[in-house]
């Protein structure tokens, strides 16, 4: 997962701190109902926790999209694919370049059931990489191993600096199993399939607002 090992509760915390002035909601709330600052509050702490959902995210399609084009994976792959000796070959990249990739999306906001507002994320997810391995059978990539890398991640809101959230980059060991394979692209030859986007909720739920009493 793109942000494992994270405590929501904390995470949550340190966003609420770094919102616009007058929180996320007030804005678009205040111009159809009568709501108490706490009641705002509520919400917006709603809509974050929503936001949380894109950490739930596979960078196994990600990482390896971003090493497919290096020369020595394209000619492991055309190897494999032209020699009857050679189904499986080991490409290893010295220093590799950094792997970044950006995963826009939005939170809805509803009353009974019609969306009112919808606040606009987007998830920076990067990785840098060591001395990386990939093994390559019948064109495609199977694995991706890295004994050293580190992670990167920030949160934003609405291109709004800085961003909500943005630790600091944390070291971690790579060892991706990908199923199904990523095929490489070949001069002269189809198109690979795209790569699918980061594993998340597509659509993460409505926020209801709560009625006041």
């Amino acid at each position: 997962m793109a942000c494992q090992g994270i405590d929501p509760d904390e995470v949550l915390s340190a966003m609420a701190l770094r919102l616009p002035s007058g929180g996320l909601s007030a804005e678009h709330l205040r111009r159809h109902f009568s709501l108490r600052d706490a009641t705002l509050q509520l919400l917006d702490s709603r809509v974050l926790n929503a936001a949380l959902g894109c950490f739930h995210q596979d960078v196994a399609g990600p990482l390896a999209a971003g090493l497919r084009a290096y020369q020595r994976v394209v000619d492991a792959a055309r190897e494999t694919l032209e020699d009857p000796g050679q189904q499986e070959v080991t490409a290893v990249l010295l220093d590799p370049h950094p792997v970044t990739w950006a995963d826009p999306f939005e939170v809805a906001l509803s009353v009974d059931h019609e969306e009112i507002a919808a606040f606009p994320f987007r998830l920076q997810v990067g990785v840098n990489l060591g001395e990386t391995s990939l093994v390559v059978r019948s064109g495609a990539i199977e694995t991706v191993v890295c004994a050293l890398a580190s992670l990167a991640a920030s949160l934003t809101f609405a291109g709004v600096t800085p961003p909500l959230w943005a630790p600091e980059p944390r070291p971690l060991s790579v060892r991706l199993v990908l199923r199904p394979p990523l095929r490489v692209p070949l001069p002269g030859t189809a198109a690979p399939d795209e790569v699918a986007a980061p594993e998340r909720v597509p659509q993460l739920p409505p926020v209801p607002v709560p009625r006041e009493r």
